[in-house]
Order: C-alpha cells, then sequence, then structure tokens
C-alpha cells in the first residue's frame, strides 16, 4: 500500500512540474449604456414608525404619497403594486411595495426624490444591456488591456508572453439587463467588463 502511495506522489509531482508557466490577468474596458433602463421599488407602510397601526391607515399612506407623486410630476398610477413581495419581507404592520422603472433619467429623479410618510427605499437601480456588436467590441478593448497588462508583469522577469491557454468571460450577459447600482462616483450608464485570459511564458 505504501509503494502505491508513493508512486502516485511521484506521478503527481511529475506531472505538476510538465505544466508549461503561464500567466492569469483579468482584462478591462468601460462601456457607457446611452440608454439605460432605470428601476426602483419602495415599501409604504407605517413599519418604520413608533405610531400605532390605528394612528394611520394604508389608504390615507398612499393618498399622501399620491399626492407628493403627484406633484413631481408622477402619480400613483404610474407604478407597479406588489403586495406579495411586502408580505415576503415579513412585517407585522400593513403596508405594500411599489416598483417604478423607465429609460428617462428625469422621471426616475422624480420618482426618487417623492418622499411621503411611510416611504422607505428599497432598491434603485440602472439595467445595462448589451447587444453582440458591442460585446465584440469590449472584448477586443479587454483583451488588449489583459495582454498589456501581462506583458508588463513579465517584463522585469526575462520572459515573455506566448500563445493564448484560455480566455473566460467574466459574467458578462449578452442580450440580456445586467442590474448595476446607481454610483456618484460613476457615470450614468457605466458599466466594466472584464474578461479572464491565461497566457503561456516563454524564456525568449
Amino acid at each position: 500500500m505504501k509503494k502505491i502511495v508513493f508512486l502516485l506522489v511521484l506521478v503527481s509531482y511529475f506531472g505538476f512540474s510538465q505544466n508549461p508557466p503561464s500567466i492569469q490577468v483579468i482584462g478591462r474596458a468601460v462601456h457607457i449604456d446611452k440608454t439605460p433602463l432605470f428601476k426602483g421599488s419602495v415599501t409604504l407602510s407605517a413599519a418604520y414608525s413608533s405610531l400605532p397601526s390605528e394612528a394611520i391607515t394604508l389608504t390615507q399612506m398612499r393618498e399622501k404619497y399620491d399626492a407628493v407623486l403627484k406633484n413631481n410630476g408622477l402619480s400613483l398610477a404610474q407604478l407597479k403594486e406588489d403586495k406579495f413581495a411586502y408580505e415576503a419581507l415579513g412585517y407585522d404592520k400593513e403596508g405594500t411595495i411599489y416598483e417604478f422603472e423607465t429609460t428617462s433619467l428625469e422621471a426616475f429623479r422624480k420618482f426618487m426624490k417623492s418622499k411621503s410618510f411611510g416611504i422607505q427605499r428599497l432598491q434603485f437601480d440602472q439595467n445595462i444591456t448589451l447587444d453582440a456588436e458591442e460585446i465584440a467590441l469590449l472584448s477586443k478593448t479587454a483583451f488588449a488591456n489583459a495582454k498589456e497588462k501581462a506583458n508588463a508583469i513579465v517584463q522585469g522577469m526575462g520572459m515573455n508572453l506566448g500563445k493564448i491557454i484560455s480566455v473566460e468571460d467574466n459574467r458578462n450577459y449578452l442580450d440580456e439587463e445586467i442590474p448595476r447600482g446607481l454610483y456618484y462616483d460613476k457615470p450614468i450608464g457605466h458599466y466594466q467588463y472584464e474578461i479572464m485570459v491565461t497566457f503561456a511564458l516563454k524564456d525568449d
């Protein structure tokens, strides 16, 4: 039994030692979607209030929220209600969830600033979509970035890049909505496309 184990160790050792040296890097390319789909959701409930349930009804909260929305150029009729999603949150007090989506940044800004009693923000996102032509262009740019980065890393090691061993897509979806947060330090429609590239290394 010991001989078999020793033999397996030797095979494993020499197998790994025969693997050619390689370098794996992530290549990046920035995409700006000019027409992102903005999606937002809020809860309407007294769950965050210390007031008793009978102090203000859900109907009254709806009326107040609708008045605020109309004052900002929107209305409750433009929002989608999802009562089940609210129930899934497990709050004791009665409430509901309202969702809003639009391609208009101005309309979405109006939705975000519409605040009323019982309104709590759940999620404000922008959804990016990439088509085949955009992915082809981004892949080309990301690969050039990966190659430049790999060259910079091995420059002082006395080695050069060899052939491409593998290219891995880093969860970039084709013709599907990619949810992205709204960040103060990133432009609207910003998306960072990434691929992982593995290069073989050679001495000369």
